[in-house]
């Protein structure tokens, strides 16, 4: 039977996959060019994952905090780590600072491949019906608005990914399925 607690693991692994290969494109264009397109596109990939973020402590942390606190905990004080990568790397990429951006955002990477095993292994394994039908169309709703402002980037920004197409073509199928 699929719950809406298997959905929203699908639904968020997926997306921790969508958004490393932004990652990985980002990477990607750092070490092989040092165009203007680079601070627009870590702003989107920047855009994402916070949305991302957001998105699991409004939608899943408050109902994994009532059998886990210190699971939730521990998911918080990463996303502010998270957080303050970011603001850093955007702040080296503006200043054009690319190879020590290189470094970090391989470092970033790590991070959030270890933290998005303990995700899953922690918080999505345990969403099963707990975790209501409005809440999860909410969290689809809004990772879904986050990657149309993706599509709405210009091709150059968003480096022509299928990745992007990809996670709409998803969360649609995921959203029509609910």
């Amino acid at each position: 039977m699929i719950t809406t607690g298997t959905k929203i693991r699908e639904l968020l692994n997926h997306d921790h996959q969508q958004l490393d290969a932004m990652l990985g494109a980002v990477l990607e264009r750092i070490r092989t060019e040092s165009s203007p397109e680079i601070v627009e596109q870590w702003a989107g990939y920047e855009d994402s994952l916070l949305s991302h973020l957001d998105a699991e402590e409004m939608y899943l942390l408050p109902t994994v905090a009532t059998r886990d606190g210190d699971a939730v905990r521990t998911i918080r004080h990463h996303h502010d780590a998270v957080r303050a990568s970011l603001a850093e790397i955007g702040i080296g990429i503006a200043l054009h600072q690319m190879k020590l951006q290189e470094l970090r955002i391989v470092e970033l990477a790590r991070f959030l491949q270890e933290h998005a095993a303990m995700e899953d292994a922690v918080c999505y394994r345990r969403l099963d019906v707990h975790v209501s039908e409005v809440h999860y169309q909410a969290l689809v709703g809004r990772l879904r608005s986050t990657w149309e402002r993706i599509v709405a980037l210009p091709t150059s920004t968003r480096s022509s990914q299928r990745w992007v197409a990809d996670s709409l073509g998803h969360l649609r199928t995921t959203q029509s399925d609910a």
